[in-house]
């Protein structure tokens, strides 16, 4: 029961990090709000004073969820390499952009594609609903496999950064419920950033 209740506020709460266009969202969301009223140009923008582009941040916090949850928690390939979402967003790397430097990300905020970035979200947050909602309640009391992020270059994970990460943040000892937080908690965290970054670029706040 008390998993249960845990998956029910993880929807409700996803719900809130993806565009209400997203299938099974409905109403005005957080990401719309940020988005709301700004260029693909300012999306894009780095500026002095903002660790992270608008684009920066969509970027990490997809590619975060698109791992976790179709690789670590279902063990399927990534959205990413679905579809051609490399090609169609202009993304060269696969990591999850953790450890890039500020070179790395000027680079990335520069050359994707942003309108299909968020096609690419879109689609992230659709599977998350389809794997979340179609899993049995006692999974997310399991360990998490996390030996299933250690092929295909990581599956996604920062080269650089993925002895740390699997070693110590994503750990084996660690329950499958706990990285529910990765497509929430974590978003918002780094959605709070992009507002400062949204107020500067743009001069306004969200709505």
């Amino acid at each position: 029961m008390v998993t249960k209740l845990i998956t029910e506020y993880f929807l409700d709460e996803h719900r809130t990090v993806h565009r209400s266009s997203t299938p099974g969202t409905g109403g005005r969301t957080v990401l719309d709000r940020l988005l709301d009223g700004i260029t693909d140009e300012q999306i894009q923008e780095m500026p002095v004073g903002a660790a992270n582009s608008i684009a920066w941040l969509l970027f990490h916090t997809t590619r975060v969820e698109d791992v976790i949850f179709n690789v670590l928690i279902a063990g399927n390939s990534q959205v990413f390499d679905q579809d051609d979402w490399q090609n169609r967003t202009a993304i060269e790397r696969r990591d999850i952009g953790t450890g890039m430097n500020e070179g790395e990300v000027a680079s990335l905020s520069a050359n994707v594609n942003v309108q299909n970035l968020l096609n690419y979200r879109d689609a992230v947050g659709k599977k998350t609903v389809e794997i979340v909602g179609g899993s049995p309640t006692e999974f997310w009391e399991e360990y998490a496999d996390t030996e299933r992020l250690t092929d295909a270059d990581m599956q996604g994970v920062a080269t650089e950064m993925a002895p740390y990460i699997l070693e110590q943040v994503w750990t084996t000892n660690t329950s499958n419920a706990r990285f529910l937080w990765y497509a929430t908690s974590h978003a918002l965290g780094h959605f709070g950033e992009a507002r400062e970054t949204r107020r500067i670029v743009t001069g306004m706040g969200m709505a």
